[in-house]
């Protein structure tokens, strides 16, 4: 309701949460001190992250956003033929999906701060050497490494905010940087776009690569040094292989709504445009539309971090499933412009409702280090696939159909989401009356996150 979403936004901003009675805990880092009764502090927790992840994700979210409008016209004059442009625009999704399980294994050995420092160095790099490029292949390889790249930032960084973010606050953090995502991906291409018309196509590589120095810079200085194995000694293996088996019911539920939300959100950029080319409209009634959708997307990052620490994750989850897919519905029957906005505002609603959700269940599902960043690789590897197979799942439904067809299609495979994930998937969020319930792993984390900010001195 809109009362409700609004109340939420403010108590986001002031680090508060509505209406719920804050079990006392023992001191952390993320507690404000009041005499001798610690209360948490959210916006304590946003501080603290601000330099070691939220600066650097911008960044990165703007390395990753200002090649994306010249891009294919810099690979088109590289490559031999069209369909070879298409093979250069999938290097970095193909290379990301890669590096997700060997990120995982890397994690184990270098920890957060040498897996987040590798990953943009060799994000910076690849930018250059695109940049620099004189033939197809060294190109392709450069994009290729980009997604590699970028699959062992994103693993640390997701690794690192579940090291260091407890549970009761993690909704709200990983909300913000699902909000920051969305900015910086709007931001990123027009920028890159007016680097390119001043100064050439390749101006916008040569500012990601900027972009990703910097960035790497902030982590060295600002993300504490903290082996994940030290702790933890040779009780844990580091096989990602062995993380998949002794987690395969949690990737087998958990998991799969993953993987259909990232299907979800990839199937509707495909979408959208589609439908609106077959509706005869004009490319800036269709952009119109996009940005409407946008605009409702980002608008609700806050308050669902809110209803995720507060409420749980499936009171946020189950509703954005449902409204993704009730919004692809109106798509497959959108004629007109208006019609078209509606629906594209209506799933711009369902995606802000599962703001940061896949992020969140990861960290609150991953088991402690070192082990955290095997789960995530594999967890990210499920979500690329999910992502992958959006566009071809939506070409074959066209084939099959149309347009409409596909759109149906999509939902029918969204509304299935919102019964997995409903049923299958159990409540992420430990309330006050559930410490007694901790489980194994929880326990570790807490003793985990305290032995790390004992080492944070030492970065």
């Amino acid at each position: 309701q809109p009362a409700t979403i609004l109340g939420c936004t403010l108590h986001w901003f002031r680090g508060t949460t509505p209406n719920v009675t804050q079990p006392v805990i023992s001191p952390s880092p993320f507690t404000a001190m009041d005499g001798d009764s610690p209360q948490p502090s959210t916006l304590a927790v946003l501080r603290s992250l601000l330099l070691p992840v939220y600066m650097p994700s911008m960044l990165f979210g703007l390395t990753d956003g200002l090649a994306l409008p010249t891009l294919p016209i810099f690979a088109s004059m590289l490559s031999p033929g069209a369909e070879f442009v298409g093979a250069a625009m999938g290097a970095v999704p193909l290379g990301k999906a890669v590096g997700d399980w060997p990120a995982g294994m890397l994690f184990a050995t270098l920890g957060y701060k040498g897996t987040m420092m590798t990953g943009m160095g060799c994000v910076s790099l690849s930018a250059l050497l695109v940049a620099s490029s004189t033939s197809y292949p060294i190109m392709l390889f450069g994009l290729l490494l980009s997604g590699i790249s970028q699959a062992l930032f994103t693993v640390s960084r997701s690794s690192h905010m579940r090291h260091c973010v407890e549970t009761r606050f993690r909704g709200r953090a990983v909300s913000l940087l699902a909000g920051i995502n969305r900015f910086t991906r709007a931001l990123g291409p027009s920028i890159g776009g007016l680097l390119a018309q001043h100064f050439g196509l390749t101006a916008p590589l040569y500012a990601s690569a900027l972009c990703a120095l910097v960035a790497t810079v902030l982590v060295s200085y600002f993300v504490p040094y903290a082996e994940p194995a030290a702790s933890e000694g040779p009780k844990h293996s580091h096989c990602s292989t062995e993380v998949l088996v002794s987690h395969q019911h949690v990737f087998a539920t958990a998991g799969v709504s993953a993987f259909i939300l990232s299907f979800l959100r990839r199937a509707r950029n495909l979408l959208i445009p589609l439908k609106g080319h077959a509706a005869m409209m004009e490319p800036s009634a269709i952009g119109f539309a996009v940005t409407c959708g946008y605009i409702a997307d980002t608008a609700l990052f806050a308050p669902v971090g809110v209803i995720m620490d507060t409420k749980g994750r499936k009171v946020a989850g189950l509703p954005a499933y449902l409204i993704l897919s009730a919004g692809l519905l109106l798509l497959g029957s959108s004629d007109s412009l208006p019609s078209l906005i509606l629906a594209v505002v209506v799933i711009g609603v369902g995606d802000g409702f599962s703001s940061g959700l896949n992020m969140t269940l990861a960290g609150d599902l991953a088991p402690p280090a070192p082990r955290t960043g095997q789960f995530v690789g594999i967890w990210n590897l499920i979500c690329d696939v999910g992502a992958m197979s959006g566009p071809l799942v939506v070409g074959w439904l066209m084939k099959q159909g149309s347009i409409e067809s596909a759109a149906n299609g999509a939902a029918l495979i969204g509304f299935i989401g919102a019964l997995w994930f409903g049923c299958l998937v159990s409540e992420t969020l430990k309330h006050p009356s559930d410490a007694h319930t901790a489980s194994p792993d929880d326990a570790e984390a807490a003793k985990e996150r305290n032995h790390g900010h004992g080492n944070k001195g030492s970065s």
